[in-house]
């Protein structure tokens, strides 16, 4: 029998793993569709962070990531040939240094691979949690719209 500190406990760990499958698979799918380009999208006053991405974000995006209740941000606007993973320990209490955040928060490392200066940066958010949703979202009018597809809420 479990008392309810180890029902907290088991919780805890049943939630780490999903979160941490629920990552991998947006990682996996961003590889396998050549999704590679990055951009803030919005933030809202709520704390929800969007970003989008694909190979070309030119004319559509193929992927929404939404962060909510977001603490920290340090990420640039547009971003590149990156890819997702939890914090380390040791790169938490790195950024504990610099912010002060609710630590039962998930801490996203985005690790930005600049080819032309062979140069890896890292960039964090501290959010809540994670949220994404693939399908075309076009960034114009469109008529005759296939199913999945849809036209993005800031085009009139």
């Amino acid at each position: 029998m479990y008392n309810k500190e180890n029902l907290e406990s088991i919780k805890n760990i049943e939630s780490k793993e999903f979160k941490e499958k629920k990552l991998n698979f947006l990682c996996e799918n961003l590889e396998l569709n050549n999704i590679f380009d990055f951009r803030v999208s919005s933030v809202d006053e709520g704390g929800v962070l969007t970003i989008i991405g694909d190979f070309d974000l030119s004319y559509h995006h193929s992927v929404e990531i939404i962060f909510k209740e977001t603490e920290y941000i340090s990420c640039p606007l547009s971003i590149s040939d990156v890819s997702f993973r939890f914090a380390t320990e040791s790169e938490k209490e790195e950024l504990r240094a610099k912010c002060d955040y609710d630590r039962s928060n998930l801490v996203i490392c985005v690790i930005e691979d600049i080819h032309l200066r062979n140069v890896t940066k890292k960039h964090f958010i501290v959010a809540e949690e994670i949220e994404y949703r693939f399908g075309t979202v076009f960034h114009y009018k469109r008529e005759n719209l296939k199913e999945g597809e849809r036209i993005a809420e800031w085009v009139k």
